[in-house]
């Protein structure tokens, strides 16, 4: 497709206005989106994302040789396209991995998400195995919830506001 401001060039970019709910499209070659002042975003791709992450100057021999069995792709051409080229390429280049994950997102383990309040005041709590009074507990909240449920249904609204309120305290 042709440019539609200066009829010579190929159109490569596609910009789309609306004004007053009337869409208008234009096809237009680079240089003339440029005199148009259509701002030009960069596109964004897994390459780039992961660009400088592993330098193509720095990948040894021994990676070069790296290669998944399963569909061919090696570790240089995966660094280059950013992308596994099957599901078992995950398995191939594993051991180079944890550190393109360190870079990315600082740890190798998922630690979850968290509220920076809760994050800072919070230690890390390990799961232990459940104890009687803890099971009590969770007896005594089913029953609450039960007494809750009744309660709504006979609108005893304040009642249900305060069980509600000891099921919370509870948990």
């Amino acid at each position: 497709m042709l440019c539609e401001m200066c009829k010579q060039n190929e159109a490569t970019v596609f910009y789309q206005q609306i004004i007053n709910d009337t869409q208008t499209e234009f096809h237009l070659c680079e240089e003339c989106a440029h005199k148009k002042g259509v701002l030009m975003m960069n596109q964004i791709s897994t390459t780039n994302l992961l660009g400088g992450l592993v330098e193509p100057g720095t990948i040894t021999p021994q990676e070069v040789e790296l290669r998944c069995k399963n569909c061919g792709l090696n570790y240089p051409n995966f660094c280059e396209r950013g992308k596994f080229g099957c599901s078992e390429c995950y398995q191939a280049f594993s051991q180079k991995l944890s550190s393109i994950f360190r870079k990315i997102h600082g740890s190798t383990q998922h630690t979850g998400k968290r509220p920076i309040a809760l994050a800072v005041s919070l230690p890390a709590v390990s799961p232990k195995p459940e104890t009687k009074i803890e099971q009590k507990t969770g007896d005594e909240i089913a029953l609450l919830r039960q007494e809750l449920q009744v309660a709504i249904k006979t609108e005893e609204f304040e009642k249900a506001a305060e069980l509600r309120d000891r099921i919370k305290a509870m948990e």
